[in-house]
Parts: C-alpha cells; structure tokens; sequence
C-alpha cells in the first residue's frame, strides 16, 4: 500500500503539472511534457502520447524509448481493438493482454514492448511482456483525441488502484491540456486557412486569363499539400482534358502532360465520384485501388504512388478537377490538408469560370468583328471566287486547318463548288469529294449536322467518309446553311489531327456558313440579273450594249488582226407578217444556232437588232470571216425543218484596215451589208476588195 508521504508526492506533482502546463497551448510541447511525468507519478517508466487524427494515429510525444519513433503512424483502427470493455480497469484505462487481442500478431509498437524487471517469483500479478495499459483521451463530446500508453512498471507489478488512479488523473490532466492545445492549434489552423484562402482568391481572381489562373491554383495547391504535384483537368464536351501541371522537373512534366490524349468523363470513376459527391476523393495506394483503366494509366504514366482529387465546381456546374499526387513516397493527405485543399478548389473553381467566360465573351467578340468585316467584303463583291477566298482564309486562320470547301446539297447528290486544298497537290484533280451520292451513312451525318448547325466529326468514326476525303484527313468541322427547312450549303474544313477543332471553332463556322450561303445566293442573283441585262431573252446572246463595250476592249490592245461581220435576216418582216410571231422566233433560233456552230471557238456572236447579228471574230482577216458567215449561210439553207428558211446578207469590216476603233469598224461592215441588200440579198460583202495592209509589229 502506498505511504501518504508518496501519494503527497504524487499530488504535489500533479499540480505541478498543471501549472506546467497551463500557459502550453503547442500540442506536441505538451505531450511531451505529460509522457515525462508518467514516472513521476505512477510505477511506469515509459510513456508515450498518440493522437488520432481520422482514420490514422500519429504518436507525438514519447519517454523512455527512442526518439526516432516519434511520428510513427498506425491505423486507428487497430486502437479500437483495444479499448474493448473486458479490458476496462478504470473510467479511462484499459489494461490490455495482447494475446487476446485480434491485433496481437501486428501489436508491434502500440505501445512498445520492454523488457521488465525479473520477480523472483511468478504470480498472476506479474507485469509481462504480453501487457500493455492505455488511457483514451476524449474531448467534451466524448471524440476519442488519442492515448496515453504506459509500459515497463519498476515493481515489474501489475498496476494496483493506486495506479489506476493517478494515471487518471494524470489522463484527465491530459485530456484538459490537449484538448485546449488542439483548440489552438485548429484555431491557428483556420486562421491560416482564412489567410490562405484569401491569399489565394486574391491571385487567382487577379487574371482573367485562364492559364495563368490555371497555373496559379496549382500554385496554391503545391503549396498547402503533402503532395509532389498538382494538376487541373477541365471538362470539355464530356472529356477530361489535361491543361495545367506543376511538380518537379516542370518543363519536362509539362510536356508530358499536354501530349495526354483526353480521358472520357466515362472512363474516370474516381474523378466521377468526386464531381457526384462535391468532396475529395484520397487514393492512397493508386496501385491496388479501384480505378479506371484510362485512370490508373495516367497515374502509372507519371509513376504517381497516391492522389487526392477535388472536385472543381462553380455555380453548379462541373468544371474539372485538382488532382494533387505523390510519386516520392505514399501520401496519406491529412484532413486538415484535405479541407484546406477543397476549399483551395472551390475558389479555384469560381476562377476558372469566370476566366472561361471572359474568354468566350473575347472570343465571340472577336468572332463577332471577324464575321462583321467578312460581311463587309462579301457586299463589295458578288463574285463567289474571291468571296470563297476570304472565307477559306478566315477558317485557315482560326482552326489551322489543312482544307477548306464549300459543297452544294441537293437532294440526291452533294457536289462541291469550291475548294482550298493548302499545301496538297492543286494538280490533284480527281477528288474523291468532287461530288458524291446523298444515301446511306452519308445522309445520317447530313442530318445530324443539319439538326445541329454544326458538328466536329471524327472520321474513324464513320467509315463511309473514308472514300470521299482526303486520306490523311481525321478530322472534319462542318456546319450547314438550311433554308426553308432543308441545307442547301455545307461548309467543311479538313484536318489531320484529330482533336483540332472545338466548340468555338463549331460556333465560328456555323456563323460564316450563313454568310457564305448568303453570298453564294447574292452570287447568283447577281450573275442572273447581269445575265437578263447582258444577254438576249430568245436566243441567249449578248445583246447590242454588251457588242459595244466587247469590241472596244478588243481594240483597246490591238497586236492581232480582227474581224467584224454584222449580219441581216433576210425579208424577216414577211415572214413575221406571213407566218406570226412564233415561227419568226424559231427562225431567229434557228440562225443563231447555225451561224454559233459555223464560228470558231474564239468568237463571239451578238444579237444587235430584231434580225440583225453581229460576229467578232479575233485573230480574222476579212477572207477568214467571210468563209465562216458563208459557212453558216448554207448552213442555215440546209436546215431540215417546217419553218421557211431564209437568207443572210452579211457585211465584213477588218481591223486596222478599215478602222482601229469600234464605230469605224462597224460603219464599214454596215456599209457592206448594205452593198450586199443592194446587190439582192443573200450574200456576203467585204468593206473593201483591196489586200488587208496589216502587217505584225517587227515585219516591216
């Protein structure tokens, strides 16, 4: 039985110690401070303090062992074996026997196992090495904080109530103590955290350039972690991309990094999990956990041992993830790291919104003030060629792409009007997408980017458009114009890699096809109204203004002889009268054609007159044009058709003989003509019978 002067001593230490203590508000100072007290007060002569922290313990504070074994971790659950009731020998201690214990195999070092003094003889009460004693420490709720583990008595007794009682009280001292450190400790820790987080807004909210926002929260993120580095990865049309990574060996990590092919959202469970439940996912063995196989390739591919991954999400939307990962060695990412971390991401979250944002609003401004000068040039011009040249130049220069073209779709067949091929063979005439049927997996797709406005599609995906694109091209942006219902224009750009276009590139595009389709129509409204001002409605011919401003620019750079034959219907008004004016239509018809089939390719015939024609012939001396009209004179004679077949009168002038400018020229040809009316009709009249004087510059 203990003497009073040893429980005095007892007491008096016991007050000590908190006196000790009382001003110590650093956790492990005052771990440290209760162990060396334990033999002070008890039998015990080590002693050691480990806290719980989750699902881990850490010893802190040690007596009497090696101090290399403080901050030895161990599974909490491994303590919870111990703390069983028929343990129990007080309202806080457990005297423990290890073989009773599941945990007896791996006890190891919970506490630690010494050797203790010999009793001369054997009895029950004997301390050995298969006993330990624990106190469990709790906070005012009754939450384990940790354990205060004795071993090795002098007496090499049993612990008698004595004992008991002053290590609880020496418990409850501990408990006190701890409990109020912890409270500062938290306390300094959300201090830090609050400063932390403010910190953090105040960088990453400083840009709005998403990769510098981007490079920042992963900043943050090294910084507060156990971590080696950190990553972000956004959510672009279902896929994790890759686009921020800091750790060691930057440079070369990065490269690494930004050759990753993207991950379907699909295919990443453990990233999934953490977007599902807005928390952080800790994988601390990436060898043996459950994840995805394209997941556990990344991880393998940077030779990562642990991660931690929180979710990125602002305003309700998932954005991507942090990934936070260890290569050096197995991290266990402490709790108060994780929730500093994921409120870390959530700020990060918010900036990395708002930084795509601004992008897309710059982007479609910039998109918009592009669009916006396209449509001006495209109303300078309505010629389709030089407006299909703007539009392919505008596309090469915001996607890279390698092809540009602009197809027709019809209802059965899909033909191209234009297209830039860049650097391949413009030589390469045979295109596989010169046309191509409407059918089949062709006219799926057709809908689809109908119903859409706009696709990017993969062309492994659809093996039909192997045939009718180039070979190496992997990749298409397309977008279609639908008016009334149904597309009637389909612009295309073509690339060999793969993931080269995104939306804004889908939006762009389906912008510029409204404008070119709408060019294309000007185009042709314009060439059909210059068609009616230019050309005659019954036989298809230049008309008499359009004669005029042609002969001019032939004889504007007169360097080759030219000749002019103008031409009369014979007695057309008595047909006309005879006949009506139907069957003088088909007569002035029928002369078209015939005179048209006589010319060479090279010249050109005119309608001047309700009978009267023109033919300018380049190249032509007045015996060349006369053997051409009289060609076509007999040809009309030879006509087989119920329509009477009437006679030409044709007059011929020549350049520069008979004129250099337009008006002298025709006047001589006219006055040829009426030579040829005057002579009884039906026959061909040169301006004048003398040898032509033109000779080439350089024969004389």
């Amino acid at each position: 039985m203990e003497g009073v002067a040893a429980r005095s001593h007892r007491l008096t230490r016991l007050l000590q110690v908190s006196t000790d203590v009382a001003g110590d508000l650093d956790v492990s100072s005052v771990a440290q401070h209760i162990a060396e007290t334990v033999p002070d007060v008890t039998d015990f002569q080590v002693a050691s303090v480990t806290l719980r922290d989750g699902d881990q313990c850490r010893r802190i504070a040690a007596h009497g062992i090696d101090d290399r074994r403080i901050g030895m971790t161990t599974d909490a659950a491994q303590w919870d074996e111990l703390v069983a009731e028929r343990f129990r020998v007080g309202a806080m201690s457990y005297l423990i026997d290890v073989n009773e214990t599941p945990q007896s195999r791996s006890w190891g070092q919970l506490p630690d196992r010494h050797e203790v003094p010999e009793a001369a003889e054997s009895t029950e009460n004997t301390w050995t090495q298969d006993h330990a004693m624990l106190l469990v420490l709790r906070d005012s709720h009754g939450r384990i904080l940790g354990y205060l583990s004795v071993d090795a008595p002098q007496s090499g007794q049993l612990p008698d109530g004595d004992d008991v009682n002053a290590l609880e009280l020496l418990g409850h001292q501990a408990q006190a103590v701890l409990l109020n450190a912890r409270l500062y400790q938290l306390a300094e820790r959300q201090r830090t955290a609050s400063e932390t987080l403010r910190d953090v807004l105040e960088v990453v909210s400083a840009s709005l350039e998403l990769d510098e926002v981007l490079q920042r929260c992963c900043e943050a993120a090294r910084a507060h972690s156990v971590g080696d580095r950190a990553s972000i990865f956004l959510i672009e049309d279902g896929l994790l991309v890759g686009r921020m990574s800091l750790g060691v060996d930057d440079d070369a990590l990065w490269e690494r990094f930004r050759a990753l092919d993207p991950i379907p959202l699909a295919d990443a469970p453990a990233v999934s999990a953490a977007l599902a439940s807005d928390a952080p996912v800790v994988i601390e063995d990436l060898a043996s956990s459950q994840l995805g196989e394209r997941e556990r390739d990344l991880f393998a591919r940077f030779e990562a041992r642990s991660a931690a991954l929180y979710p990125l999400i602002a305003s309700g939307q998932q954005v991507g993830v942090l990934a936070v990962d260890a290569f050096r060695r197995h991290a266990r990412f402490p709790v108060d790291e994780r929730g500093l971390i994921h409120q870390i991401a959530r700020q990060a979250a918010m900036a990395i919104h708002q930084a795509r944002l601004h992008a897309d609003a710059r982007d479609h401004a910039a998109r918009v003030t592009e669009l916006h000068e396209l449509a001006k040039a495209m109303t300078e011009s309505f010629d389709f060629n030089a407006i299909f040249e703007r539009v392919s130049r505008a596309v090469r220069e915001r996607t890279h792409s390698r092809t540009v073209t602009v197809f027709e779709v019809g209802d059965d067949e899909v033909r191209m009007l234009r297209s830039d091929l860049g650097d391949v063979a413009q030589h390469q005439l045979e295109l596989p997408f010169r046309s191509f049927p409407r059918r089949g997996m062709i006219a799926d797709l057709l809908d689809r980017i109908a119903a859409a406005g706009g696709l990017t599609v993969a062309v492994e995906d659809w093996p039909a458009l192997r045939e009718i694109v180039l070979p190496q091209t992997r990749s298409l942006l397309t977008a279609g114009h639908l008016p009334d219902g149904g597309m009637r224009v389909l612009l295309v750009a073509g690339s060999d890699d793969p993931e080269r276009f995104g939306n804004s590139d889908v939006a762009f595009m389906r912008e510029l096809t409204q404008l070119t389709a709408l060019a294309l129509r000007n185009a042709r409204l314009y060439e059909e109204a210059r068609y009616a001002a230019e050309r005659d409605s019954l036989t298809g011919l230049k008309n008499r203004r359009v004669f005029w401003q042609e002969l001019d620019w032939h004889l504007a750079d007169l360097t080759d002889p030219i000749a002019l034959a103008i031409i009369d219907v014979d007695d057309y008004k008595i047909v006309n009268d005879a006949h009506g004016h139907a069957v003088g239509d088909r007569v002035l018809q029928l002369v078209t054609d015939r005179i048209a089939r006589s010319a060479r390719h090279t010249d050109t015939l005119y309608r001047i007159g309700g009978d009267e024609f023109a033919l300018v012939m380049p190249g032509s001396d007045r015996s060349a044009a006369k053997g051409v009209v009289e060609r076509a004179a007999a040809a009309v004679q030879r006509s087989r058709t119920e329509i009477p077949l009437p006679t030409l009168s044709v007059g011929i002038s020549a350049a520069p003989a008979d004129g250099r400018h337009g008006d002298a020229l025709f006047r001589a040809a006219d006055a040829a003509l009426y030579l040829a009316k005057r002579a009884g009709k039906g026959r061909t009249e040169v301006a004048d019978s003398s040898p032509p004087t033109w000779a080439r510059p350089g024969d004389r």
